[in-house]
């Protein structure tokens, strides 16, 4: 009697980036793991898919660029989705436009940034989208006496 074996899918804290621009791929990952997140930084759309989606553990989060070689983050989000994955997407692109924010929006991405953008706000929709405190904040508000 064969058994069909199905792999367990586990969640743990980490978050997958797409950008086939070494150095915005490079910039992207440093910002996100200095929130105290491990991050793991592939080169195109089709490596995403791969490691989103193939892999044991499911990412907290994925962010990706619009514009790569081999399968656009667009297409990457769509695959993503298709294969049942439902974790936050954020892509990212130099082409921003209202028509293309929804089309993302529509494919399932949660979340569109339009280059050139502060660290900071990537950092701070990381947090918002994986619930991480702004420890700086949190102290600035602090009542000191």
């Amino acid at each position: 009697m064969d058994r069909a074996v199905t792999r367990k899918r586990t969640r743990t804290r980490w978050i997958a980036v797409a950008d086939d621009d070494d150095a915005m791929r490079t910039l992207l990952v440093a910002s996100i793991a200095s929130l105290g997140v491990e991050v793991r930084g592939v080169k195109d759309g089709s490596e995403l898919v791969e490691v989103v989606c193939r892999s044991d553990a499911t990412p907290s989060l994925v962010v990706t660029d619009l514009q790569m070689p081999n399968l656009s983050g667009m297409s990457a989000i769509r695959r993503i989705r298709k294969a049942g994955v439902e974790v936050p997407i954020v892509l990212v692109t130099a082409f921003g436009s209202d028509s293309l924010h929804a089309d993302a929006r529509r494919v399932g991405a949660t979340a569109v940034l339009d280059k050139p953008f502060p660290v900071a706000t990537l950092q701070g929709l990381v947090r918002e989208l994986l619930a991480i405190p702004d420890v700086a904040a949190a102290e600035e508000e602090r009542e000191v006496g």
